[in-house]
């Protein structure tokens, strides 16, 4: 239980922590990113299917069929949607609150972790750490599996110490959640088991290993019935993410430009080299640069704040403080910190499929986190701790402006804003003439129609979706009288509308979706009868948050702020 003068303080950072996964949960991101998507929408599938939408992979579960490229999930993901959307409906906050939910459970969990490894005075700080922290709000408001696995990793960490005897043996369902709720996180299985019977061993003093023996081999078998399943399913497609390419070519061409040295293939060889880029691809995520500063190594930008890092810079100081005071006072608990820190390199490590450091390393910010919030507990002068509270609460405001404010506009099509508008534009062009063909011309048609259907709310009928689903696995993306295509057109039938990225020839357009960021254009339409006699801004000037609510603007104000006549 938590004692009563402590309980206040703790509701009072849960509330801010919700308040701040829920605020504008519908408007940012302004949009939906393709994975989210794949997710979501194969959500919607299984329940009213009992199948895969065409084009995802739940790992070696469920049933598989249309084009796999860019598909291939968690096994669980998907299912932990559907009881969401059973309850509130198939809408973009349903979806959502699993994220939103693991969210809050790390900033509970990471509580009661740090309440039994140090006290409840730490804990409260951590908690309150956790509740600001950048990722795990960035990352709450999404619909990325990361998060998910994030939560039942430390869950698990928290069973295994706080529980007694074989009781411990419950860990072990959240251990498995962990590994199937999100791909690169199965590389993680095995280190946070083994940390976390270091942490049991070490801070609870235990005689009785056996549970914690039994709990080791059941996640070693587990693995070892995984391994031995993937490679025959689709999803085994992803082990070739293990190995790293050209290593050989990489090798040979140092040596060509070296002199011959009898030392050069003791050092410059396939183990070195590959050695090397893993190194790299891995360590890179303790950049204090990446981490407290400015952030964006990664190539996908809703994957990355601007101009931020998933921590703040005075978290750094903190950090620090934190590692050193446990290295004095704490040396069992720094450990055990070192050791969850160090497990976090697992994933970038072994896939060598780019470095997505805000996903891949999974709890690597609640941990340093956790122990930002020991670095606030050792400092023992008031007037230094009221010092750091004022740059922590400064800190805290402008991420919340760079949030809020910035990446909405900044990062609009990193989100795929114009997908969404474009989706609305059909919707009301449908509505005013339903008889009229419309085609859509884009580079990516899957995912596009996958985006058209949820905005539109047109994947929620079971008769409907069966047949779409039909469609789609022959690669027919067609709904009613729209058809969303990659191949150019022969003859201008209907209403045509064309990506700017598009290969075809650039059609004669009278009106256009641009940008809200830099204005250029997105798609051009051929013809408009939805917002010809209505007026509108000649560039898209979105101030307002409620006008990223694309669905539920008028007729009036969403052709006012994202329909602009060609030049």
């Amino acid at each position: 239980m938590i004692e009563y003068g402590v309980r206040k303080y703790f509701y009072v950072i849960l509330a801010a922590a919700l308040f701040l996964r829920l605020l504008f949960l519908l408007e940012i991101p302004p949009g939906i990113a393709n994975d989210e998507m794949n997710l979501i929408m194969n959500a919607q599938s299984i329940l009213s299917t009992g199948k895969n939408i065409p084009g995802v992979v739940t790992g070696i579960v469920g049933s598989t069929s249309g084009d796999l490229s860019m598909g291939i999930h968690s096994e669980i993901g998907s299912f932990l949607l559907i009881p969401f959307i059973k309850v509130f409906g198939f809408n973009a906050v349903s979806v959502k609150l699993p994220f939103v939910i693991a969210s809050i459970g790390i900033v509970i969990v990471g509580f009661y972790l740090t309440r039994k490894i140090f006290n409840e005075k730490v804990a409260l700080i951590a908690m309150a750490i956790l509740a600001v922290n950048p990722w795990l709000i960035f990352f709450g408001r999404t619909a990325y599996e990361s998060i998910l696995s994030s939560f039942f990793y430390m869950l698990s960490l928290l069973l295994i110490l706080n529980l007694k005897s074989w009781r411990k043996l419950f860990a072990l369902f959240f251990l498995i959640f962990g590994f199937l709720s999100y791909f690169s996180a199965k590389t993680l299985i095995i280190p946070v088991v083994l940390v976390g019977t270091l942490m049991s061993i070490l801070l609870n003093k235990s005689k009785d290993i056996k549970p914690l023996v039994v709990l080791n081999v059941s996640v070693l078998l587990f693995v070892a019935v995984y391994s031995f399943v993937l490679p025959k399913t689709p999803a085994g497609a992803r082990i070739g993410e293990l190995s790293l390419n050209q290593i050989v070519q990489k090798v040979n061409l140092k040596r060509t430009m070296s002199l011959d040295f009898f030392l050069s293939p003791l050092f410059e060889n396939k183990v070195t080299e590959e050695l090397r880029v893993r190194l790299a691809a891995s360590l890179g995520e303790f950049n204090p640069d990446y981490l407290f500063l400015n952030g964006q190594p990664e190539s996908i930008p809703s994957l990355s704040i601007p101009d931020h890092g998933f921590m703040y810079l005075i978290d750094f100081v903190l950090v620090t403080l934190g590692l050193l005071f446990m290295a004095k006072d704490f040396p069992k608990q720094l450990i055990v910190f070192i050791g969850l820190l160090a497990i976090t390199l697992f994933p970038n490590f072994l896939n060598m499929q780019g470095t997505t450091y805000s996903i891949r390393t999974v709890f690597l910010f609640p941990i340093l986190a956790i122990v930002s919030g020991v670095g606030i507990y050792s400092i023992k002068k008031n007037y230094i701790k009221y010092a750091v509270l004022i740059i922590y609460l400064v800190s805290f405001l402008n991420f919340c402006s760079i949030y809020f404010n910035r990446l909405p506009i900044e990062r609009s099509e990193g989100w795929f804003l114009s997908q969404r508008v474009v989706s609305r534009y059909i919707f009301e062009a449908t509505k005013l003439n339903p008889d009229e063909k419309i085609i859509l011309i884009t580079e990516n048609p899957k995912l596009t129609f996958y985006k058209y259907l949820f905005y539109t709310a047109n994947y929620v009928n079971p008769k409907e979706i069966a047949l779409t689903n039909e469609n789609i696995a022959n690669k027919n993306y067609i709904f009613g009288n729209l058809l969303v295509t990659k191949d150019c057109i022969s003859k201008n039938e209907g209403l045509i509308i064309q990506s700017s990225s598009s290969t075809c020839p650039e059609i004669a357009g009278k009106a256009n979706i641009k940008s809200i960021n830099d204005a250029g254009d997105v798609y051009i339409i051929s013809s408009d009868a939805v917002c010809n006699s209505l007026s509108r801004n000649k560039y898209p000037l979105i101030k307002d948050v409620g006008e990223l609510n694309i669905e539920k603007l008028s007729v009036e104000n969403f052709c006012k702020n994202y329909i602009s006549d060609s030049l």
